[in-house]
């Protein structure tokens, strides 16, 4: 179960930083995230966050770590795995 406030504010975080001005252009913001101590992220919660990151810049790179191979990374998209893989690989 959630604390529907904690959950919203951490949206709203993920809207300050990458649509600073609110105008739905995230042009002006940044363009990715990275999730330190992921297997600490509840995963229901990653989900949502994940899907509302990639709502406001579909473009964004969501990258996790430090993590052992057991973290489930199961809320990241293709191109993010594929990112994370190639920074962990060299």
């Amino acid at each position: 179960m959630w604390n529907f406030e904690v959950v919203e504010y951490f949206l709203a975080i993920a809207n300050r930083w990458m649509d600073p001005d609110g105008d739905g252009e995230p042009s002006d913001g940044i363009d990715g995230w990275r999730i330190f101590r992921p297997e600490s992220v509840p995963i229901d919660f990653a989900k949502r966050w994940v899907t509302h990151v990639k709502k406001v810049n579909a473009k964004a790179v969501i990258g996790a770590g430090p993590f052992d191979k057991e973290t489930d990374l199961s809320y990241l998209d293709i191109q993010s795995k594929r990112q994370v893989s190639d920074l962990i690989q060299g």
